[in-house]
């Protein structure tokens, strides 16, 4: 196992906020975080789009090598029933990606 910590970066945005970054991730709501982002190579990502990519690739490969396949796909099928005050998170939670990994460089801790 190696003796390097992996971090991930997640960011809680405001019903109206998550809404607007879903649509545009470049949208003025956000102010200066379109900007954040790009100078670090960074995007960021909805959970529940995340969510839907993944189980979009498991059910492309066959869902027998993904393992959350089942939990991912009930918590999609929980919004599209509107079950809102079980996965609001999903909606809310957005995942920063650093030049196409989730893990931030070194030296984005420096900021």
């Amino acid at each position: 196992m190696s003796e390097q910590w992996l971090y991930q970066l997640r960011l809680y945005l405001a019903d109206e906020l998550a809404e607007a970054a879903r649509r545009d991730a470049g949208a003025p709501v956000l102010g200066p975080l379109p900007q954040i982002l790009e100078k670090h190579n960074a995007t960021m990502k909805c959970q529940l789009d995340a969510f839907s990519d993944y189980v979009a690739q498991a059910e492309a490969d066959g869902v027998e090598g993904y393992p959350l396949y089942e939990w991912t796909k009930a918590t999609i099928c929980l919004v599209a029933e509107r079950c809102w005050d079980r996965v609001r998170w999903a909606i809310e939670n957005y995942t920063w990606r650093f030049d196409g990994t989730r893990r931030p460089p070194q030296a984005w801790w420096r900021i």
